[in-house]
């Protein structure tokens, strides 16, 4: 015999714990999903540039106005740069419109969409650095996919190192995923005059930027998000 929708009344209902079990259920898989955790290469690319690589180069500048992010993908990270105190203008290159639609689905992630400090642009990163020779940053944050992958070396050469360069304001700081690559940071060297590695990630100069961490941790209790400190006053944060 079919079920009919006065039989649904009379079925079990589940308590107020698995509901919020449910719920938390839910988040979780659109946390995963929004981290990548459910592809090989997520947690590398996206989940530890949001817990540590984005926080350094804000903490190691200290007021960056002007930031460009090569890579929005699921906007995570970049979320992170709009918590900076100083910031007033954001130009993200992304060469797939379709994680506009993917960054609008996630609240957490969402208001980038919003903000009027965010310019996205529809580009390849190269290309778009060469149509825009009069922008200059204070902060360049770049995130790109495995260097072994086929031309992923369009980002990780030394003549696009010499072009990012190139828009750098004096004491800009620039970061790059190196994806464990060792040819990145020596390719930094030979542009830069100052480059060090920290875990997968190379940070880069044109001065010893290497900050005090008493400084460090000032500038990123100073950071907030949607009106609130990005990290709390009592905790400490590790990275």
């Amino acid at each position: 015999m079919a079920r009919t929708a006065f039989d649904l009344d009379l079925a079990p209902k589940p308590s107020s714990a698995r509901l919020t079990a449910l719920r938390y259920a839910r988040r979780i898989r659109d946390l995963i999903e929004l981290a990548r955790l459910h592809r090989p290469i997520g947690i590398w690319l996206l989940l530890w540039p949001v817990l540590w690589a984005v926080w350094i180069a804000g903490a190691s500048h200290p007021a960056p106005r002007r930031v460009l992010v090569v890579g929005m993908s699921t906007g995570a990270w970049t979320r992170v740069i709009t918590s900076f105190p100083h910031v007033e203008r954001i130009d993200i290159v992304e060469i797939n419109p379709g994680y506009l639609q993917l960054v609008a689905r996630y609240p957490e992630v969402a208001p980038l969409l919003s903000d009027p400090r965010v310019h996205i642009h529809i580009d390849d990163g190269r290309r778009w650095l060469r149509r825009h020779p009069e922008a200059t940053f204070d902060l360049v944050v770049q995130n790109t996919t495995y260097h072994w992958r086929a031309n992923a070396t369009n980002l990780l050469s030394r003549e696009y190192f010499a072009e990012v360069k190139s828009h750098m304001r004096p004491g800009a700081i620039a970061t790059f995923n190196t994806t464990g690559s060792l040819d990145v940071l020596r390719t930094a060297q030979e542009v830069f005059p100052a480059a060090f590695k920290f875990r997968w990630f190379v940070y880069v100069s044109d001065h010893d930027f290497r900050t005090p961490p008493d400084v460090a941790f000032a500038r990123l209790r100073e950071c907030r998000l949607d009106g609130h400190p990005a990290f709390e006053p009592q905790l400490p944060i590790l990275i």
